[in-house]
């Protein structure tokens, strides 16, 4: 009678445990992960189970919204520009003090210098001072002025010939969006800039 009583409630026991929720973990396996930083456990108790709880997950209603750090544009927003659209590219004669430089001699001319010349960047708007910090960070260059360059020239000029000095540019159409946690603004402009092709041919 007394085995009985022992086999049934060896049996209550293996139903305890089996009807235990998912996250019910033998003691045993807590304590190998944390055996040297964990409080020593009753050793009469090793088999209870033990209940691993953790935080209820936010509601998704109570998320808030975005946050953008500062780029421009006001606290709190980010100011970005980049191209949309490339136009057709063109040359103009550099201003430099060679200009078109003709060989009228009998013999070839030798051309070893250094020209310097200037280029402009234009802008088709007038912008704020957010605004036009991220255009000029996009350009590369200053806006609305113009910049010393200079080209070393080594070419030869036969007799009749003639050479001058061609700047390329091309006009591009950025777009220039502020995103704040209020929405987002765009603002198209226009800008004619150098494309940095310099190059020394007959004129």
């Amino acid at each position: 009678m007394q085995l009985k009583t022992a086999l049934g409630a060896v049996a209550l026991g293996v139903t305890v445990l089996t009807a235990a929720p998912v996250l019910v973990v033998p003691q045993a396996a807590f304590a190998a992960d944390c055996y040297t930083s964990c409080d020593p456990w009753d050793d009469s108790n090793i088999n209870d189970p033990i209940i691993i709880t953790g935080p209820t997950p936010p509601e998704s209603d109570h998320l808030g919204q975005p946050w953008f750090p500062g780029g421009g544009g006001g606290s709190g927003s980010q100011t970005n520009a980049y191209v949309v659209s490339q136009g057709q590219k063109w040359e103009e004669q550099a201003d430099d003090d060679f200009k078109c430089t003709r060989n009228s001699g009998d013999t070839v001319l030798q051309i070893n210098r250094t020209l310097t010349y200037t280029v402009s960047v234009k802008v088709s708007a007038n912008l704020t001072a957010d605004l036009t910090a991220a255009l000029k960070a996009a350009v590369g260059t200053e806006l609305n002025t113009t910049i010393s360059k200079s080209y070393g020239l080594a070419t030869s000029i036969n007799p009749g010939q003639s050479v001058g000095l061609y700047v390329e540019y091309q006009t591009n159409v950025y777009a220039i969006t502020t995103t704040s946690a209020a929405g987002t603004t765009t603002q198209a402009v226009n800008v004619t800039a150098p494309t940095g092709v310099v190059t020394a041919r007959s004129c």
